[in-house]
């Protein structure tokens, strides 16, 4: 019965579907409980038997209830912060500049593991401190030009769309490389910056659902994990000769040299950051 149901109805949403799933799957159980009683009565269900079967599924009184209680409640959980975090990246800029890191995002309901996968908690936190970076004129410049490439690309393809083509876009390579020029600035001094990012994100972040997202932090490496993946195309740009050309055609002598100050600064702090990590492994060893 479910499946037919999930077919008929239409796409609620993240939420709302989650919800109208428990639901059904609530109704299936209600539905073979009487079933089962009108089979063995002649089919039928008088008021008295209605109001017994009402009870036996009650989740007080229901195992088979409680459990649907207690793994749609998390379901549920889950569908919300889904749907929380993906509101946060509804502003085409934001889905593009996310796109950079989202490889190191843990998978939707997977707990993020320390040193090795960011927790999806941190998008609303990078976005906020994007924006106290950019300041909120530049930003919203930006978010034009971005939604300005959306739209084109949906006036050329059509319901064909996908947000591949936005990521895959020349123009929306150009915007993203404009904006990490222009935050290059921010990271002359790296372990500060890097401090800063620690603090704010700690702040910023939403709260975690799970014990193991509780206890996952942004801390050095997460910063390090994050930034080398913003910047990684535009290291590996600078290295081509011909593209170097053009990268200093569009933003200068000056403003390639911080970039590429920043990039030598990150080296150096990672290698701090790492030799760090391994006394604290020896020392605990």
């Amino acid at each position: 019965m479910s499946d037919a149901s999930d077919n008929k109805n239409p796409d609620l949403g993240i939420g709302p579907g989650t919800l109208a799933r428990v639901i059904r799957s609530a109704l299936d159980i209600m539905e073979r409980k009487l079933r089962d009683h009108a089979a063995t009565n002649d089919g039928s269900v008088p008021l008295n038997a209605l109001r017994s079967i009402r009870q036996s599924v009650d989740p007080d009184d229901s195992d088979e209830m409680r459990k649907l209680v207690s793994s749609g409640w998390k379901d549920i959980a889950n569908a919300a912060e889904r749907e929380n975090l993906e509101s946060k990246r509804k502003y085409p800029l934001e889905r593009l500049i996310v796109q950079r890191f989202d490889h190191l995002l843990a998978p939707h309901g997977k707990d993020p593991v320390q040193n090795q996968t960011l927790s999806r908690r941190v998008i609303p936190a990078f976005i906020a401190a994007l924006q106290q970076m950019i300041g909120p004129e530049l930003y919203q410049e930006y978010e034009d030009r971005c939604q300005a490439i959306v739209d084109a690309t949906r006036d050329r393809v059509g319901e064909s769309f996908s947000w591949s083509m936005v990521y895959a876009d020349s123009g929306a390579h150009v915007l993203v490389t404009d904006i990490l020029v222009y935050i290059a600035r921010y990271f002359d001094d790296v372990e500060r910056r890097r401090h800063w990012m620690e603090d704010f994100f700690e702040r910023m972040m939403p709260p975690g659902k799970t014990e193991a997202e509780q206890q996952w932090k942004f801390k050095a490496m997460e910063f390090h994990m994050l930034i080398d993946a913003l910047y990684q195309n535009l290291q590996r740009g600078l290295s081509d000769s011909n593209y170097a050309t053009r990268l200093k055609k569009r933003y200068g002598d000056a403003n390639l040299a911080y970039v590429e100050m920043m990039l030598e600064n990150m080296a150096v702090d990672r290698r701090s950051v790492e030799a760090t990590a391994d006394n604290e492994n020896e020392t605990f060893l």
